[in-house]
């Protein structure tokens, strides 16, 4: 629509402009001026209205431009993997500091806190694998703003491993973080083996 427009705009100046050497002939015989010729100077008004709606509709395209890319912060990339950096002793309750950032695009991690803050609402996959210390047992749970949706735990008396996989909707804000269950003393989560991980799926 725009390019028939313009195409129309293009139309009408070739005729001003035939229009003008019409009567720059008839101004050097002394016949006649612009106001003179109704034609011209109707054309000339209907290419101002035209270029004045053209500049309209390409203000309302960029507008619009603008609006959509605030509407689409899905495709803005989140991901984070953090390791422990070291052994931990953790009590009830207490929250799990992954303090080694090896991958933060979108920097939604915190690597001092350990919470992990939805930048915008959309589906997000988190993981969290962990080792626990010696012959001590460990119970740990995956928290969605203060409520548990994983509950991990390693309870050989050897050095074990567990882990925890949730896929979650998050709106703007959300927390989740890696915490020691509640319910039990204190626990250690052995350093350098243990991480945690997640990322925007859509």
């Amino acid at each position: 629509m725009q390019f028939s427009k313009v195409f129309v705009v293009i139309s009408l100046m070739s005729r001003v402009e035939s229009e003008g050497e019409k009567i720059q002939l008839q101004s050097s015989r002394g016949l006649s001026n612009n106001c003179e010729n109704p034609a011209l100077w109707m054309l000339v008004k209907q290419v101002d209205r035209l270029e004045t709606k053209l500049s309209q509709h390409d203000e309302k395209i960029e507008k619009r431009v603008k609006q959509c890319k605030n509407r689409l912060p899905h495709l803005t990339q989140v991901a984070f993997h953090a390791l422990l950096a070291k052994s931990v002793k953790l009590h009830a309750a207490q929250t799990v500091i992954f303090g080694i950032e090896i991958t933060n695009i979108g920097k939604a991690y915190n690597t001092h806190t350990g919470l992990f803050k939805a930048p915008h609402d959309g589906l997000y996959f988190f993981s969290c694998t962990f080792l626990k210390q010696s012959s001590t047992y460990l119970r740990i749970q995956l928290m969605k703003n203060e409520v548990e949706v994983q509950l991990g735990h390693a309870e050989t008396s050897n050095a074990d491993s567990g882990s925890m996989i949730a896929v979650l909707y998050l709106k703007t804000g959300d927390i989740v973080k890696v915490r020691h269950h509640p319910n039990y003393g204190a626990e250690t989560m052995h350093g350098h083996w243990s991480f945690f991980t997640g990322y925007l799926i859509q």
